[in-house]
């Protein structure tokens, strides 16, 4: 008669055992990443004018001021006209004329408390570095005319 418990017998196969251990070691990984570089992912990298711009034209240092002062401040992509409600200042800083954002600038005049920020520069990334600013450079009156007028209706 054999005996069921040998010493090599186990309840799993090895390459069940390797399985879980690789699976395992991918999610430390994982979450070692993230914990390192997550807060990366969470808001778009970029030189352009923006709420989220750490450039030398971006305008994520008054956003931070504003919040560190206790002012409260939601930065928005999408939607931001709802967002921000009946009560709350909407701030459009320094929009393209793409048309995703022809909607928001006709909405600007029906809205109770909205500032228009015209744009001023554009930026030209850093090779290396794509979240610095290699340069800058004045954007064309058309443009700027362009935005105003969207925002006119």
């Amino acid at each position: 008669m054999s005996d069921a418990t040998n010493a090599g017998d186990s309840p799993f196969a090895l390459r069940t055992v390797l399985t879980i251990i690789l699976i395992g070691a991918c999610a430390i990984a994982g979450a070692a990443f993230l914990a390192l570089y997550g807060d990366t992912f969470s808001e778009p990298l970029t030189v352009q004018p923006s709420s989220y711009s750490r450039s030398v034209i971006g305008h994520k240092a008054l956003v931070e001021t504003l919040r560190r002062l206790g002012i409260p401040v939601l930065a928005s992509r999408f939607e931001s006209a709802s967002k921000a409600g009946d009560g709350g200042l909407l701030v459009v800083a320094e929009p393209d004329d793409a048309s995703s954002n022809t909607t928001l600038l006709a909405k600007l005049a029906t809205l109770p408390h909205a500032l228009l920020i015209l744009p001023k520069r554009q930026a030209i990334p850093a090779g290396r570095k794509p979240t610095w600013a290699e340069g800058t450079s004045l954007v064309s009156a058309e443009h700027v005319t362009t935005v105003f007028a969207a925002a006119l209706g």
